[in-house]
């Protein structure tokens, strides 16, 4: 197998990373079937749990266009509660 090789070679690259978890906005919007708030309260507390602590928990889009995200403003309160996360939603332009 190949060795990956991990020098910087003279790239200016951030000192860390911070990865964000969409898959409550991105991952639930085009799904057929409409997930209960509180699942994806269950889904965000497992993802806590495991050590996710930056999200992109939904999107405030009209619930006619994205019937997924309909609930946004309990899934926002719900993720609050949590605290010691960082928590963002998409917020479109007209």
């Amino acid at each position: 197998m190949p060795r990956l090789d991990t020098e910087n070679k003279g790239l200016d690259l951030p000192g860390r990373v911070v990865v964000v978890e969409v898959g409550l906005r991105d991952g639930l919007q085009s799904e057929p079937v409409t997930v209960p708030t509180a699942g994806k309260l269950a889904l965000l507390r497992r993802l806590f749990d495991a050590g996710v602590r930056h999200f992109e928990i939904t999107s405030f889009v009209r619930p006619a266009l994205v019937p997924q995200l309909a609930d946004a403003g309990e899934v926002a309160r719900g993720a609050l509660s949590l605290g010691g996360g960082s928590y963002a939603a998409l917020v479109p332009n007209e």
